[in-house]
This record gives C-alpha cells, sequence and structure tokens, in this order.
C-alpha cells in the first residue's frame, strides 16, 4: 500500500489563566461528560500502538484569541452540550458568560476597532507519522 501522512491536531483551552479557568468552570458544570487534560490521549495512543504507522512526531503550539463578549458568548452558545441545555438553564449559563466578561476588566484590551477582548489561550497540539 502506498505511504501517506496522517495528522492529528487538537485546539485546547489554556486553562492557564484566571479567566480561562473560570470559564472551564462553567463549561464542565453543564457538560455531560466532563473533559479533563489531554483529550487527545486516546487517539494518539490508538495511532502509536498500531502497526501500520510509523513513529509519531510531535509539536506543540500557543495562541491566544482576542475575543469580544459578544464572540464568547457566541462560541459557548455554539457548543452541542449547550444548544441541547433547556431553554431556561442555556438562557442563565450565557448570561454567566457575559458577567464573567464584565467581571474581567484587568483581561480586557482595546484592539485596534475600539472593541473591548478578553485574552483566551489555546494550546494546539499536533502529531504526525508516516504509514508503512
Amino acid at each position: 500500500m502506498p505511504e501517506g501522512t496522517l495528522a492529528l491536531t487538537w485546539n485546547t483551552r489554556d486553562e492557564s489563566t484566571s479567566f480561562a479557568r473560570r470559564l472551564g468552570s462553567l463549561l464542565q458544570r453543564v457538560q455531560p461528560v466532563p473533559g479533563h487534560g489531554d483529550w487527545a490521549t486516546r487517539s494518539v495512543t490508538a495511532v502509536a500502538d498500531c502497526a501500520l504507522f510509523g513513529p509519531l512526531g510531535y509539536a506543540e503550539f500557543s495562541l491566544v484569541q482576542h475575543i469580544t463578549r459578544d464572540q464568547l458568548v457566541r462560541l459557548v452558545a455554539s457548543r452541542s452540550y449547550v444548544i441541547a441545555l433547556p431553554e431556561a438553564r442555556r438562557a442563565e449559563l450565557l448570561d454567566e458568560v457575559g458577567r464573567l466578561f464584565d467581571a474581567n476588566a484587568d483581561f480586557v484590551t482595546e484592539r485596534g476597532s475600539g472593541e473591548l477582548s478578553v485574552a483566551l489561550p489555546y494550546r494546539t497540539q499536533c502529531w504526525r507519522t508516516v504509514r508503512r
């Protein structure tokens, strides 16, 4: 069989800041099964243990998304487990997210457009392997 390259990539919220931890805490309260740690572990282990692939290469990158209040609320509202909440609970959660944004003035910066934003850090984890 021809060789090919397999890439696995996960972009996860980096909860190293107090704002990101508080946002994560709000989300974990409504997640059906809270995710903890490296969500990619099982997939990466399955590929590493598979005889069809060579050794895995790894790289990790940090990035920060500067997100406005409206963007943050829409981001949370777009998650499947938030969409599935009863309407009243979803509205309550989104109000809490808005208040979290408002309460974190020390993390808020002016963007070129004059809109206020919050720095939301992420970790991008990348694995790459070649099929044998």
